[in-house]
């Protein structure tokens, strides 16, 4: 069988058996049908940010519009995917795409189309804020729920950690205020807190958490519940050393939405003085 991409030395005649221009077209259709279906060339390296996303919500998102992510695909016709990851994008429902199962897009991607799309770092976006001087609200966000074009503030502690809000942008009454977030940066920080009562005969104690060095005794972050360990399973902090009085500084992080105490107590273990011997 001939050679179907046989190269041509200079001076040769050139000729073009069906095989090699049929070959030629189809190369040039496959490429024509990808320009349709991708917002962005898919030959380029993506940051380490970003990922690809096919557009299936139904309808058209724009630039920093909010995609779920409902799975992932490699279309067998695209060979140029094959070392990239595409993922699949709804309307964000809750709860399936809260805690950070989002990703905003980095341009426009019509529907059923393939875009750029930020899963990680700094990123601006919209974000539904009722009230921002409401107490609660304290620095993250997440879902809109059947909303691509907003994020909202969220009272729990999540991966969306609200940067920036600019709170002049959204005085039109719309409550869509403009900002930055950090999208999915995972690191539980470690928090200070001062006890606002003793050690009760149960493993969880109430505590007001610190920001910035100031003590917040209002709002969200005040009278939290702080989940205690004790070793060997005990459950009772009154009876257990170190005895947390009111006053006391501990240290905290917050994981799966709870409070937790880095210290690890230990159960009291009471002797008969008398009868050691020494």
């Amino acid at each position: 069988m001939a050679d179907t991409f046989k190269k041509v030395r200079d001076g040769e005649k050139l000729r073009i058996p069906a095989r090699t221009y049929n070959a030629m077209v189809d190369a040039a259709a496959d490429f024509i049908n990808r320009k349709n279906n991708l917002t962005t060339e898919s030959g380029n390296t993506l940051p380490a940010n970003m990922v690809y996303i096919k557009n299936t919500s139904g309808i058209d998102v724009g630039r920093f519009n909010i995609i779920g992510i409902s799975g992932s695909v490699i279309p067998a016709s695209n060979p140029n995917f094959l070392n990239q990851i595409i993922l699949i994008g709804i309307k964000p429902l809750w709860p399936n795409h809260s805690l950070g199962r989002f990703v905003i897009t980095a341009e426009p991607i019509s529907n059923n189309k393939i875009g750029r799309a930020y899963i990680s770092g700094l990123v601006p976006v919209k974000i539904y804020l009722p009230n921002p001087y409401d107490d609660r609200y304290n620095g993250f966000a997440d879902i809109y729920p059947d909303d691509v074009t907003r994020l909202r503030t969220s009272i729990s502690p999540g991966p969306v950690t609200v940067m920036f809000l600019d709170f002049f942008s959204g005085h039109d009454g719309s409550h869509n205020y403009s900002a930055i977030v950090r999208l999915n940066y995972s690191e539980n920080p470690v928090r200070r807190a001062r006890c606002i009562e003793n050690a009760p005969d149960y493993s969880v104690i109430a505590a007001n958490l610190y920001k910035n060095d100031v003590e917040q005794t209002s709002g969200s972050e005040s009278a939290i519940r702080v989940y205690c360990s004790i070793f060997g399973g005990g459950w009772r902090l009154d009876s257990a050393m170190p005895k947390l009085q009111t006053g006391d500084i501990i240290y905290v992080t917050n994981i799966d939405g709870k409070w937790r105490c880095l210290t690890t107590f230990i159960p009291y273990v009471s002797c008969d003085c008398d009868s050691v011997e020494i």
